[in-house]
């Protein structure tokens, strides 16, 4: 858990409000972040990263889905777009050592976050109107 524990500690940095769990004796783990009022993000030890999607703004699918397609193509991953959810799962990702890995696969979640947080702007923006 070397690896996932650097993940963590950068996401951590980043969103201290983050919860993380681990079960050392089965060797997993997860951190999840609450992204309100959307829902939340979590990335488990495989490095994968669900989201469960609240859809508080009401937003249609097809608009939900344009605005994550487009951005959620982060290099190292695949994004899987649902109704209720986004599943992102780990491909390869070229680094030369574990550290390296650690960042990109924190950045990538980071990224996630980010992209929620923008989504979440815009749906307040446009209800401002």
């Amino acid at each position: 858990m070397k690896i996932f524990d650097l993940i963590i500690e950068q996401i951590i940095y980043t969103y201290p409000s983050s919860t993380t769990y681990h079960d050392i004796q089965n060797k997993k783990g997860h951190l999840t972040l609450e992204v309100s009022p959307f829902g939340e993000i979590t990335i488990n030890d495989n490095f994968h990263i669900f989201i469960k999607y609240l859809n508080p703004y009401s937003t249609n699918f097809t608009t939900y889905e344009s605005f994550f397609k487009s951005r959620l193509k982060i290099e190292g991953y695949e994004a899987y777009i649902y109704q209720e959810k986004i599943d992102i799962y780990k491909r390869s990702v070229a680094s030369s050592n574990d550290f390296e890995y650690a960042i990109k696969r924190a950045n990538a979640f980071i990224e996630v976050v980010r992209c929620i947080e923008k989504f979440i702007d815009w749906n307040e923006t446009l209800n401002k109107k």
